[in-house]
């Protein structure tokens, strides 16, 4: 026995089951269909899933636009930030000229 939920250790939790049931269901009712209404329903998950592809890839193509133009002004920044360390380096090697 389980001491947290009482049931046999090897039972199928209550939520499982339910699953089950509801898979049985609908290939039950899924065979009282005739080829054409499965035909018909195929081709609406594959237009669905189509159109969920294709707004996830659209999404992630404007995605890698965004990172790579904030990649280019990290460079550009981080660029900039060098030089600047290089030219006060140079600066404090040269002595001043009075």
């Amino acid at each position: 026995m389980n001491p947290h939920s009482g049931r046999p250790l090897n039972s199928t939790p209550p939520w499982y089951s339910k699953i089950l049931n509801d898979h049985f269901m609908f290939i039950n009712w899924l065979k009282n269909k005739t080829i054409n209404t499965k035909l018909h329903l195929m081709i609406v998950i594959s237009l669905i899933s189509l159109m969920l592809l294709g707004a996830v890839s659209n999404y992630l193509i404007n995605s890698t636009k965004v990172v790579s133009i904030m990649l280019v002004a990290q460079r550009d920044y981080m660029m900039a930030y060098h030089d600047s360390f290089e030219l006060y380096y140079q600066s404090l090697a040269i002595p001043e000229q009075r």
